[in-house]
């Protein structure tokens, strides 16, 4: 009869290297293996050096842990470049390692299947999968130091007016947004085992209708305006409507400058005058061209209606009703929708009856939490350019301040950095004179293949200990040579007892608190990329420079191309009201009257030779008669 499963403890590799360290701390191996969930037996093999501190259960994996270390090095500077890898790309890469390189493994046809990916998830807890968030290439090339300078600009204009501290009814943000009349389903109960889930709609899939909301800061929603695709209004469009609600149309259904300016001016504004709200109010949108007109400029301009439009293709992050209202607001459509049709015999739902049901879906949200805090996490009210934070932009990991002296090329090496080659000598006879033969045999047989797969704990010693060679090559060539005194003695190449290698350097710090080394930076972590280029084996022409990583993965392991700068192309002012942007609207209206008219006077003047030459015909045309007679 077999015996009950033994249970085991769930612990990580973090809480044994805290166990250990609560032990030579004073603490009796019970207590750090009470305190940290670890076996007392592991703690005592590590201490006595029967096991090393890094160390896993169960059989060896197919890649050691370095390459494994190398490879979501690799995942994680795609993630950061906003490149993200998937997972047939990690497989496909692995595999075509394992051929390479002939590493056994025990995968199907060679190619690490799903069992494997699970480990691996598994041994880096510090990896995740998600869906990303799909942004364009405008979107993506948005810096945090484009935002900040917004802020800081938008910022002394608010203070200079005193427009910064207003209360929450006083600002405003305005966008419109799509409603589709056919949207996307949640999940359904079907019978189990049906491949197929079906479900009939009444309308088209991409139909829907546009909407443009305006609310405050503390909650209120002005009545918002629905853009309807006709040429003339209807009386069922009147009958459909929603009390107070404004109704607008146009040959696309889209918002246009004239719409626009009839929402401000007729619609917008009277409500602000009704509701008794003390102006000037400031009103934040983005920069479509519908919102920037010479017309609303002034009209706000005239009755106090600040508008300040958001940094370009920056709404995602700054934008109240896209970071906080729409989501909801849709969520609740679709449920309203939902209910519409149940009651009307699932019928279709057609444009005129849009607003009733969207009316439906507003009494569902609490927009007064909704709005508080959509202003405060895009940073409008209070006003706070801390309130979006780097993390969010592509560039979160560039920094000046990282980038110091260590910007060293693989065979271009900062001279700066470079002591006599006696130095570097003395520390390889150091490592020579300390180092068991067993060790620098095997830091030997890792130098050919530039990989190191022996135990973790001693990787950043062979990593040490191939920088002082390079650093000891580099001051033994004849370029820094010639800069040298030349009486300064050098030490034979002969009498060092290492290996020629060409790995990319590492820098290191001595901590004076314990004498253990630490490292600061990899050298190749903060290089300008490779010369040469690669082409990818998956085919992504957006994997093309090689990354910093180690020798047996750098055929196989691509890093994506950085955005290209954007050119120094002149922005059009962040304030609509202002005499600078109604001077540069007066600007375009001007040469737009002008080009009208020039057109015009090509017309006429075409008009004119058109005319000229159908009388020079018809008094060619007797003459050529009496010829033939």
């Amino acid at each position: 009869m077999p015996g009950k499963p033994v249970k085991r403890k769930q612990y990580t590799q973090d809480d044994v290297e805290k166990a250990l360290k609560a032990f030579r701390s004073g603490k009796s191996v019970r207590e750090a293996a009470k305190q940290f969930n670890v076996p007392k037996t592991t703690i005592f093999n590590k201490l006595t050096g029967k096991f090393p501190v890094q160390c896993r259960n169960g059989p060896p994996t197919t890649l050691t842990p370095g390459q494994e270390q190398e490879l979501v090095k690799w995942i994680l500077d795609c993630s950061d470049r906003w490149h993200p890898i998937t997972k047939d790309q990690v497989l496909d890469s692995v595999e075509l390692t394992c051929k390479h390189f002939k590493i056994p493994n025990k995968f199907s046809n060679g190619r690490p299947g799903h069992e494997w990916f699970r480990g691996f998830m598994k041994r880096h807890p510090e990896l995740s999968r998600r869906i990303p968030e799909r942004y364009t290439m405008r979107r993506a090339s948005v810096t945090h130091e484009n935002v900040r300078n917004w802020f800081s600009h938008v910022g002394d204009y608010l203070t200079q007016n005193n427009l910064k501290d207003l209360p929450p009814n006083r600002v405003f943000n305005c966008d419109e947004s799509g409603f589709f009349l056919a949207p996307k389903g949640e999940k359904v109960l079907v019978r189990r085992g049906d491949r197929v889930a079906g479900k009939i709609i009444t309308s088209e899939e991409k139909e829907c209708v546009t909407v443009l909301f305006t609310v405050s800061a503390s909650g209120e929603l002005p009545p918002p305006m629905v853009v309807h695709p006709i040429k003339k209004f209807t009386r069922d469009i009147a009958e459909n409507n929603v009390d107070g609600w404004l109704s607008g149309k146009s040959d696309s259904g889209w918002m246009t400058s004239s719409l626009f300016f009839e929402y401000i001016a007729n619609h917008f504004y009277p409500w602000l005058k009704k509701q008794r709200i003390e102006l000037p109010v400031v009103l934040y949108l983005d920069g479509h061209s519908s919102h920037i007109t010479l017309e609303v400029s002034k009209f706000c301009k005239e009755k106090g209606i600040e508008l300040i439009r958001l940094y370009p293709n920056a709404t995602h992050l700054m934008q109240p009703l896209d970071t906080a209202f729409f989501a909801p607001l849709k969520i609740a459509w679709r449920k309203a929708l939902c209910k519409w049709m149940m009651a009307n015999d699932w019928v279709k739902l057609k444009r005129r009856s849009v607003p009733k049901v969207l009316f439906e879906a507003l009494k569902a949200l609490n927009l007064e939490v909704i709005a508080e805090n959509g202003f405060r996490g895009c940073g409008l009210l209070p006003f706070n350019p801390d309130a979006i934070k780097k993390e969010r932009f592509r560039d979160k990991n560039e920094s000046s301040e990282n980038t110091t002296v260590i910007q060293t090329a693989q065979n271009d090496v900062n001279e700066d950095l470079i002591l006599p080659a006696d130095d570097y000598a003395a520390a390889l006879r150091f490592f020579g004179a300390h180092l068991s033969p067993t060790t620098l045999e095997s830091f030997t047989k890792c130098d050919e293949s530039n990989l190191w797969d022996g135990p973790v704990e001693q990787e950043g010693l062979f990593k040490l200990w191939q920088n002082a060679k390079r650093l000891y090559e580099k001051a033994r060539s004849p370029e820094i040579d010639s800069t040298c005194d030349k009486n300064e003695s050098f030490v034979d190449i002969n009498d060092v007892p290492i290996v020629i290698w060409d790995a990319e350097p590492t820098v290191w710090n001595l901590d004076n608190s314990d004498g253990h080394l630490e490292e600061v930076a990899n050298v190749s972590e903060v290089n300008q990329p490779a010369p040469h280029q690669s082409t990818s084996p998956h085919g992504d022409p957006a994997f093309s420079e090689p990354l910093s990583v180690e020798c047996f993965l750098k055929n196989y392991l691509y890093s994506p191309k950085d955005l290209p700068k954007k050119k120094n192309v002149s922005q059009e002012p962040s304030i609509l009201t202002s005499d600078q942007n109604i001077a540069t609207l007066e600007e375009k209206e001007n040469k737009k009257k002008q080009l009208i008219e020039e057109k015009e006077q090509r017309k006429v003047q075409r008009e004119i030779k058109r005319k000229i030459k159908e009388e020079e015909q018809k008094n060619k045309k007797p003459k050529l008669k009496k010829n033939m007679k």
